[in-house]
């Protein structure tokens, strides 16, 4: 039944545009921290990190776990339907929109100009951030993973790099700020593209879904599901990071 549900929310091309950020994030990652040190064998290892079936099943154990199961068949219902349908496949399409540059800029764009304007869509999209939950939630999924992948760095590395407990701690928290500002700056134009074909009925709908213990139940099982997996990934990356970092191969 929970696998029924993640078919029917489409997660699974959720999860392939997630495996497609975290290996850009890689890529960039690599050019920071690596130069051209670490030849093909970075991309290799970001690669193996990021396997699809890996973060599909992890994520799947976690969600059903979380996910208690007499909200199953009501979320079912919802997004089975054609209005549920219609919904998850603009929020699908937008994500995988945002993959390119050109169109992030786009909706960012869209996002400033409606923010300046006293716009009916504007507080609708202003309630469903908040029913939801999805600036704190993120902030707090992001700097767990950021954490996490300081603590891989300073597993997998000697103590030049003088990761403490209380400096990584230190590091994380320095961030607070500027993950707050990219979650904003990422949340709103992606609700933004994505709700735009809708209709406020339709947008109406899914905040009340949202607001129903099925809906709360539903957004923390998917939020704590993606916590534990990022912050898994975040690990791995740091650790295989501290291994390139110091010449060696993995």
């Amino acid at each position: 039944t929970v696998r029924k549900l993640y078919e029917t929310m489409r997660m699974d091309e959720i999860i392939e545009i997630m495996r497609l950020e975290g290996l850009a994030y890689g890529e960039d990652l690599g050019a920071d921290m690596l130069g051209n040190s670490s030849g093909a064998g970075w991309p290799r290892a970001v690669e193996q990190i990021y396997r699809v079936e890996r973060m599909e099943t992890e994520f799947l154990e976690e969600f059903e776990r979380r996910l208690e199961p007499q909200y199953i068949d009501p979320l079912i219902t919802f997004f089975g339907s054609d209005q549920g349908l219609e919904i998850t496949n603009f929020e699908v399409s937008a994500r995988r929109a945002l993959l390119d540059e050109d169109v992030e800029e786009m909706a960012k764009q869209f996002w400033k100009d409606l923010e300046g304007e006293i716009d009916p869509r504007l507080e609708i999209i202003e309630r469903f951030v908040t029913v939801n939950d999805l600036i704190e939630a993120n902030v707090a999924g992001t700097m767990n993973s950021s954490l996490a992948f300081y603590e891989g760095l300073a597993t997998g590395n000697d103590q030049s790099l003088g990761l403490t407990p209380d400096r990584i701690m230190s590091l994380v928290w320095e961030q607070e700020t500027e993950i707050r500002a990219n979650t904003r700056e990422w949340v709103y134009p992606f609700l933004t593209l994505a709700f735009e074909p809708l209709s406020d009925a339709d947008l109406e709908a899914y905040i009340a879904m949202s607001e129903s213990d099925a809906g709360q139940a539903l957004n923390k099982a998917l939020l704590g599901a993606f916590d534990v997996l990022f912050v898994d990934i975040s690990r791995e990356i740091g650790t295989s990071a501290a291994v390139y970092m110091q010449g060696e191969d993995i």
